[in-house]
Formats: structure tokens, sequence, C-alpha cells
């Protein structure tokens, strides 16, 4: 409230001491009259402008309460058109199953599953336009499609997308009006309408700007005119990761997406309140929330505003027939377990040896050269950093800063130094440090993104994803001595790759990406003297699907990668590094509710240690006013 010293207020009739005698315009020189005319129109027009505008929309939640209490995730909800149902993935995370229960039921409602028991795996639920069905993600071990049911999910049929025949996928979505479909083929959006086997691109994610595409979560607005999606960490559907990603919008006639939301920060399940207005979860102010932002036909108008009131969202879904917002509530912890290596038999994962307790969040780790320490990335209070600690049990001593937000350590072959890497606000760099602590220093890189370093066992070339254009190969730092100065970086190869670790003899590292963003096959990547590169196929891994980032044995003999066989069976395989021979299974992955998390994995002489999560979510209800 203003102070006024001296005199009434305005509306008592005296004037305020702060006001000053206006000039009568009759004093004004006739080119001051034309200046003030013109300030004038332009006041008037600014104000108007402003009446003109729409105000921002002002949330209240009410009536917010779980809707299941069950051990275990319940995750991934789904409401139908009306708002009376609610679909969604329940169980251990590994091996969840399709439920649909009411809206108004309560955690103590009943629920529906299906009767078929032959699935592994029932995920991503999405209503059909009418509300009488039900399409989910449906596996039989490694055998995946996308499938439909009744709503009280009876027989199991499969789904047929238009233009995309053969192909279908859990990032498929269908417009309102349930005539039309939009799905994703790498880097492009496609949309294609029932009865028409001809697809139409929408929108196409290449060049510096988009960078990094994993593109997914499509949803129509509700006349059907545009689409939203999400660019990057697709992890976070099922795992909680909080990478950055960011929301775009474009035409489902097809023309260029327009950013909603900027990728400094996690951005993800964007639904639509109405025609204008973008509901999606966030944590730009710190923990995950729900937020809304309108949007105009170039991107965003005006800032995101919380809706207040739904605590730590996950993923979130609206029905504006009964304006219900039905969420997921998701907490889950990271930890360092230890296996023993050369065990007779294969042990379950249930058998690992806690390092690290409590409420962690690790991802990537990797032992000392000498055996004696562990790095690895945690996130403290919603900020990610690296710490060390020894390898027997012990405190966590902090490497980095953790606002400059370091993940993905690796140790120098001497133990002295430390590489990892650096992603934030979409770009993404290879830095090194002292093993100890101290002034970490960025590498020199290349105008794509730099990341997921590999140290060679002469501590003179450091290996890396190099994405260009969103296709990911392997690039190669070099310097001419340990402690020089370093030079490059050079892409190897016209191929895709993921480099994981280098042989013990330096001859080059082993890979194991196949088609972009998918797991593949192990190989060699032989790398000469001179930084040419070839690859050498391993046929001891050719029924293998392996994750990122295998590893190889202290002697070399052997590479240990995450991964599933052809059968279905997960676990941690040791692989023979010669490519003769079969693989075995070192450690199975037989209990669904403890996840190794992106095949996070290291070695030391006698350990193989794991990131294992464990998950806990419920689903919760909420209604909206505005």
């Amino acid at each position: 409230m203003t102070n006024y010293s001296g005199g009434q207020r305005p509306s008592g009739g005296s004037t305020p001491t702060q006001t000053r005698p206006i000039i009568a315009l009759g004093n004004v020189p006739p080119w001051g009259k034309w200046v003030a005319g013109v300030a004038a129109v332009a006041v008037v027009a600014f104000v108007v402008s402003q009446l003109l505008q729409p105000s921002p929309l002002t949330f209240t939640s009410s009536n917010v309460a779980p809707l299941t209490s069950d051990a275990g995730v319940e995750f991934l909800p789904a409401i139908s058109p009306d708002g009376k149902l609610v679909a969604y993935a329940a169980g251990p995370i590994g091996a969840p199953h399709l439920v649909v229960r009411s809206t108004a039921a309560g955690a103590s409602g009943e629920e529906v599953r299906l009767s078929d028991s032959t699935f592994t795996s029932e995920t991503f639920p999405r209503w059909s336009a009418d509300g009488e069905s039900v399409r989910f993600w449906g596996c039989r071990g490694a055998d995946c499609a996308l499938l439909e049911t009744g709503k009280l999910l009876g027989t199991v049929r499969p789904v047929t997308v238009p233009g995309h025949a053969g192909a279908s996928s859990w990032r498929t979505t269908w417009s309102p009006d349930g005539r039309r479909v939009a799905f994703v083929n790498a880097d492009t959006i496609f949309t294609a309408s029932e009865g028409d086997s001809g697809v139409r691109v929408v929108a196409l994610h290449t060049g510096h700007f988009r960078e990094f595409w994993v593109l997914h979560s499509l949803a129509w607005s509700p006349d059907g005119t545009r689409i939203a999606y999400v660019n990057g960490n697709v992890e976070w559907l099922t795992t909680g990761n909080v990478e950055e990603s960011a929301i775009w919008v474009v035409s489902a006639e097809g023309g260029e997406p327009q950013q909603v939301t900027t990728a400094a920060a996690l951005n993800t399940s964007p639904v639509w309140l109405d025609d204008t207005h973008l509901l999606f979860v966030s944590n730009r102010d710190g923990p995950p929330a729900v937020y809304a932002v309108e949007v105009g036909p170039h991107g965003s108008r005006g800032p995101p505003r919380v809706v207040p009131g739904i605590p730590d969202p996950h993923t979130i879904s609206y029905a504006s027939a009964s304006r219900t917002l039905t969420f997921s509530k998701f907490s889950f912890r990271r930890n360092l377990w230890a296996f023993p290596l050369r065990a007779q038999a294969p042990v379950s994962i249930r058998t690992g040896t806690p390092v690290t307790t409590g409420s962690q969040l690790i991802l990537a780790h990797e032992v000392s050269p000498d055996g004696r320490w562990i790095a690895f990335d945690n996130i403290v209070r919603g900020a990610v950093g690296l710490y060390r600690m020894p390898v027997a049990g012990g405190e966590a001593v902090p490497l980095t800063d953790r606002s400059l937000h370091a993940v993905y350590p690796r140790w120098s072959p001497d133990g002295r130094e430390i590489a990892f890497y650096v992603g934030r606000a979409g770009t993404w760099s290879n830095w090194v440090m002292p093993a100890p602590g101290g002034t970490p220093v960025v590498l020199p890189e290349d105008s794509g993104l730099n990341f997921s370093p590999s140290w060679s066992p002469d501590g003179r070339r450091i290996a890396f994803v190099l994405r260009r254009h969103g296709i990911a190969k392997c690039g190669l730092l070099s310097r001419d001595s340990v402690g020089g100065p370093w030079r490059g970086p050079v892409a190897l190869g016209g191929f895709a790759c993921y480099p994981g670790a280098w042989a013990p003899d330096g001859s080059g590292f082993v890979t194991s990406r196949g088609a972009e963003g998918d797991p593949g096959t192990a190989t060699m990547v032989l790398v000469s003297s001179e930084g040419s590169a070839t690859r050498r196929a391993l046929p001891a891994a050719s029924e293998l699907q392996l994750g990122a980032f295998p590893r190889f044995s202290r002697d070399g003999r052997t590479i240990y990668g995450s991964g599933v066989r052809r059968d279905g069976r997960g676990g941690v395989w040791a692989i023979p590094a010669s490519g003769a021979g079969k693989p075995q299974l070192v450690i199975a992955y037989d209990d669904p509710a403890l996840v190794n998390v992106f095949g996070s994995l290291s070695v030391s002489t006698d350990r193989l240690f794991l990131t294992v999560a464990q998950y806990e979510s419920d689903i919760w209800v909420a209604k909206l006013r505005w």
C-alpha cells in the first residue's frame, strides 16, 4: 500500500504531497502536442491490449485422495474419457499387470485384472475414444505388441496401427475422435487415418537445436488440431530418472514444432486441459509438481503456473468431462549392491549385499583400479554430484559441487583422475578431475552432445559417445602422455555405437548398442594407433540383447553385461571375450521388485556391483477448479 505523508488519500479530496502539477497543453509547443497525442494513443492501445488478453488461470485442487494402497507399484494411470474409470499398471515394476478400477471407489474399491496369465508385463494403458476399450503394451518375454481389450479387461486382441503395420509401438496414441493415430519412429512423428495406408510426417527432430531426440508421451489436443509430446528422458516413465527433457507442440497437419518448455529441467507427461492449455509434470522449481501453461501458435504464452495440492506426481492423466486428474505418486531408492564373482551357479539378485543403504539415488559407478574405492553419482536434495567411498563400506565423500550436475564417473588406469560428463540445459560435455577431488576441467568437445567417457588402458585416449543430429557414434580424445593436453575429438567409423569398456590389451572397446536407442548385441570396436576403427562381431553374444556399457573382467577374458536372452531370461551375463562359446548367466533377475537400472554395473577382481532399484507408487485422484 502506498504511504502518503501529509494530506488525505486521493479519495479524501486533498492532494497528496507526492503529486505534481500537470502542465496544461496550451503551454506546450505544437510539436509537443503531437508527441503527447501519440503517447496518449499508445497508452490507450496498451491498456486495451492488456484488457483483451486472457487472464492466467488460477487453480485449486480438492478431494485429493489415494485410489490405491497396495505394496509395489501402481503407476502410468490413464483415466477414461468420462472420468469414471482409471486404467494403470500395477505389481512389481519388473512385471506389472493391467488394472482397471472406478475413480469413485477409493483405495478399498474393487479392481479388474486381465485373466490372461501368459503376459510377463502389461504397461502403458490408453483408452479408446469411446471409452469402451483399453489399449496397452503387452509382453510375453521379449515378444511385445500393442494390444486391446474391453474396459472390463476381457478378451485380448492385437491392434493394427494404420500405415504402421507390423511396427506398432507403445509410443502410439489416437485422436479424440478415434479416426487418426500418431506414432513415433526414431526422430519423426507420423499420423495416419483409419482406412488409409498412407502416413503424414508432422514433426522431424533433426538439427542443432534438437540434438538429443527421444520422442514419447504423445497427446492430442481435444479439438484434434495439435499434438503435444516430450523430447528426452523416456526413462522417467519407468524409473524416476530426473534427467532434463522438454515439451513440444506441433500441428496435427504438420509443420515446425514449437517448444513449450525449456530443457533445463525435467518436463514430462503432457495432457491437455482444454484446446489451449497444457498440464505437465516438472521439477523446474524443486520437487516434481503439476504445472499449467497456455499454448499459442508459437509455443508457450506466459510462464507455467503450478497447480497446488498435487503431491509428488510422476505421470498424470486428465478427464475434462469430470475435471478429474489422476496421478501416480512415485517414490524410489537406488543403492549399490555387491555380488560374488565366479560362483558355481547363477545367484539370485535377491542375494546381493547392500554397499549403500537408505534413500540413495545412485545410477552409475566404477571401482578404482586398486579395488579400494568406488566412485558413483548420487542425487542429494534434488541435485546430482559425484562421490567416492571405500569398497569395504564407510562414509561417502563428495567430489564435485552438486551444482555442476556431474554423472557417470570413470577412473583413469593409474587411479589419479576421474572422467565424467556434465549434462544440463540440453548440452552434454566430458570433464576430468583429480581423483581425490579438486578443480574439474572440461575436455575438447564436438558441436554435438559429448558424454559417457571410457579410458584406454594406457590413459592416453578416451572413447565417448558423440551424438550429432540425433545419431550416436563413438568419438575419441587423445593425448601424447599422461597429464598432457587433450586433442580432438574425432568420430570413429560410420556406425552407431556406445563405447563400454576398453579391453585390457588396449586393442579397442566393447559396445552393445544396436539400432538407435535400442539394446543390441555386443561387438568389439577395434581402434588402431592412428585412430581408425573397425567392428568385430562376438558370436558368443549373438543370442543376447544387452543394455548399455558392458564391462571387461580385470584379466580381459570375460565381458559382463546386463541383458535379456532371446527366451526372455534376464540377468547379468558372462560372455567370453574371445567370441567363442556360450554366455553364462551370473546374476539372475528373478525378483521383478528388484531392478538393475540401465544395466549399470562395475567389476573388481572378486565382486560385481550393480545399481539395484526398489520402487513404491500409488494412484491418486483430484478434482481441479479454475
